[in-house]
Formats: C-alpha cells, sequence, structure tokens
C-alpha cells in the first residue's frame, strides 16, 4: 500500500479497554489517544492527549473531547494520507476491514462509514436518545427542533459512525468535519444527531462502508466481534425510584415530541 494509512481509536474516562485484535494489518500504523495511561496491546501505540494545546478542545468535556479527536484525524495526524477511525469496543477479527479500506482507496472514495443498523432516520434517533437518557433533553430538542424547522426531511438516513474511512485531503470532508463539531460543540454530544445534518446541508453524500445493514460489521461475525462499553456510571434508572421516574418523565415526553414532529413535518 503506497499511501499512508492509520487506524485509530480513542478512550477517555476508562470508558472501554484497548482492544487486541485477532489480525493486524502490515503497512498500516495503530494509535490510540488517551487522557490516561492505559496497558499497550498488539500493534497499539497508546498516545497521551491531555497536553494537545486546541483552545476548543481544552474547554470541552471528556465526551466531546472524544468527539473533537473522532472528527479531527487531518488535524491530530496530518503525516497520514487516510485513516480509519474505528470504536473501541470493535475487536477486528480478518482482513475485511483491510478490504474496505484498499478497495475506498482504490475506488477515490474520501468519506466512507457504517450504516445504522436499527434505524434510518435522524428524528427517530433523536427519540431513542430521549427516551433512554443518551444527552441532555433540552439540548437534544433544541437541536432536532431547529432541523426541523429549517425543512431537514424524515427518513433522510442515519449512520452509525463507528467505524469511519477518510481521506486526509479532502477540503469537502474536512469542512465536513469542522461544521460537525460545531453542532456536538454546542448541541447534544450524540455525534448522530447532527451528521446527516450536516451532509444534507453540505450536498454531501459518503459512501457506505458495507452495502447494506444486513452485510455491515455488526452482521458479520467471523470479521468482527462487538463488546459491551464499560459503563461510567451505575445506571440510575435500574437503580433509584427517582431514576425511574425520570424514565417515565422522558418517555412521555418523547411520545409528545414525536406527535409534535410528526405535525411540523407534514
Amino acid at each position: 500500500m503506497k499511501n499512508k494509512v492509520l487506524i485509530y481509536t480513542c478512550i477517555y474516562n476508562n470508558y472501554d479497554n484497548l482492544p487486541n485484535y485477532e489480525v493486524y494489518y502490515d503497512n498500516i500504523d495503530y494509535i490510540c489517544l488517551s487522557d490516561r495511561e492505559i496497558p499497550s496491546t498488539g500493534k497499539w501505540q497508546v498516545r497521551l492527549i491531555n497536553d494537545l494545546m486546541i483552545e476548543e478542545y481544552q474547554n470541552a468535556s471528556s465526551l466531546k473531547k472524544s468527539r473533537y479527536v473522532k472528527f479531527f484525524p487531518h488535524k491530530l495526524f496530518p503525516e497520514y494520507d487516510f485513516s480509519l477511525y474505528i470504536d473501541a469496543n470493535i475487536i477486528v477479527k480478518s482482513d475485511d476491514l483491510l478490504d474496505r479500506i484498499t478497495e475506498c482507496i482504490g475506488k477515490g472514495v474520501k468519506y466512507a462509514t457504517v450504516l445504522h443498523p436499527q434505524r434510518d432516520c435522524l428524528y427517530d434517533e433523536s427519540l431513542s436518545c430521549i427516551i433512554c437518557n443518551r444527552g441532555k433533553l433540552h439540548k437534544i430538542f433544541l437541536q432536532i427542533l431547529i432541523f426541523c424547522l429549517c425543512g431537514f426531511p424524515v427518513n433522510y438516513g442515519l449512520f452509525e459512525n463507528n467505524i469511519i474511512f477518510r481521506s486526509h485531503k479532502s477540503p469537502d470532508v474536512n469542512q465536513i468535519m469542522n461544521d460537525w463539531w460545531w453542532w456536538v460543540k454546542h448541541f447534544s454530544y450524540r455525534d448522530q444527531l447532527s451528521l446527516m445534518y450536516v451532509l444534507w446541508r453540505n450536498k454531501y453524500t459518503p459512501e457506505p462502508l458495507y452495502p447494506s445493514v444486513e452485510e455491515g460489521p455488526r452482521f458479520l461475525y467471523k470479521d468482527y466481534k462487538f463488546k459491551e462499553h464499560k459503563s461510567l456510571v451505575e445506571d440510575e434508572a435500574a437503580s433509584t425510584p427517582l431514576g425511574r421516574a425520570k424514565t417515565i418523565i422522558r418517555t412521555k415526553f418523547g411520545v409528545l415530541l414525536k406527535l409534535l414532529f410528526d405535525k411540523l413535518l407534514k
């Protein structure tokens, strides 16, 4: 492979363990960025990133810092031509991912990622995040209301964003990353809630890294293994009456929000 290629991941707040792949590829570097010392394994190079002197990074929460790393490989790794971001809970078991990378480079693909396995609509994803307590309710509500009022369509598609291939030298892709970061920085950290809107506004369509959901990594059991993320905090909803009450309130709010969006989007 003539081009300089990187596979990278990031681990913040001890959210995951560094995966040890069953297969590592020649001529590709592996880098994990972390906010604390973690043991290296396999071909992974672990790099501490606490001293990254970028104001918008330093002022961000740990969750949003991990998104910054996810969005900006062209800034963090300018010495590489291409990179593939992969969540740290995914274990690579075969050459399938190498074949995807090689195919993308050969076809001149600038940006490719994975279709969401359950939903194809940003509005449905927002309701799921509200009901399941993934993010601050008021930020999600305001963000999605803005998208709705701007005319963002229903069922526009949805990506999971757990594996992302990018060219570092594409101005279009780099601009999309800048726009994506703006929304995550100012609104919800849930990156699925802003990417499709950013792509729509930029009139940009990424390539699917896999041709269909059924042929995606969650269903290619011989090629990939998915682990559960390590918990950051105990699940309040499952452990306290207050937590269960909050879940009920969020569920009812989600139902009302769906009714509102259905009316506005007709």
